[in-house]
């Protein structure tokens, strides 16, 4: 909680003071308040580092801050309270993985020499965008899609159903994945990745649909760097 004078603060709020810059204030309803990109750096800066990961990973693929946004508030407070953490996170999240199951999908295609993919790209078809699957290779379109270790409810798991058949309509070979295929089978997991993307390619990446605006040149990928 930001307050801003000495006056107490409420019951398991902890408050931290310090000037703010002028370019992280705004008038809101005819009161002071922090940005929103503002608010949402501190609250990472603060937050326990499990759930810090979870409202990273929403705010990242909502774009209410970039990455970019981390590395400049670093740069241009390099002592300020919670960089350590902020640190950690954009560490983190430079391969473009947005959880711990990406990460690790991550590591095995880097170590298993599969490229060609990307990360978090987003896909359209006639309707917009479909989403931004964990990993997408664009030459064979192929998805690989991992269910983190949380349940996330019904709502949830009707929200995925739909977005898959949306990539199978357009033209997209989906694979998903647990964080117990990762962590007991990831040979299984490596040899699933590699028979879908011979298909992928003996179909000559054929389909409607394709990635968003920004995924640069599909055939280029994450050169084994993950």
């Amino acid at each position: 909680m930001w307050v801003p004078s000495r006056r107490r603060a409420f019951a398991h709020l902890v408050p931290h003071r310090f000037t703010l810059p002028a370019e992280d204030v705004e008038v809101y309803r005819g009161g002071r308040v922090t940005t929103l990109e503002r608010a949402a750096l501190d609250a990472l800066a603060g937050m326990r580092r499990a759930d810090a990961d979870r409202l990273l990973a929403w705010l990242l693929t909502r774009q209410v801050i970039t990455r970019d946004g981390l590395e400049g508030r670093l740069a241009r407070h390099p002592r300020m309270w919670g960089n350590q953490q902020l640190r950690e996170l954009l560490a983190d999240t430079a391969s473009g993985a947005l959880s711990a199951a990406e990460r690790l999908l991550h590591r095995l295609l880097v170590a298993a020499g599969i490229t060609g993919w990307r990360a978090n790209v987003a896909i359209r078809d006639g309707r917009g965008i479909i989403g931004a699957p964990d990993v997408l290779f664009p030459a064979e379109r192929v998805v690989i899609e991992v269910d983190g270790r949380a349940f996330h409810g019904a709502e949830r798991f009707q929200h995925d159903r739909e977005r898959r058949n949306r990539l199978v309509l357009a033209g997209y070979v989906v694979l998903n994945f647990t964080w117990q295929d990762l962590t007991a089978r990831p040979e299984a997991v490596v040899a699933q990745v590699r028979a879908a993307l011979a298909s992928g390619a003996g179909r000559g990446g054929a389909g409607r649909g394709g990635p968003g605006r920004g995924a640069g040149d599909p055939g280029s990928g994450t050169r084994g760097s993950g």
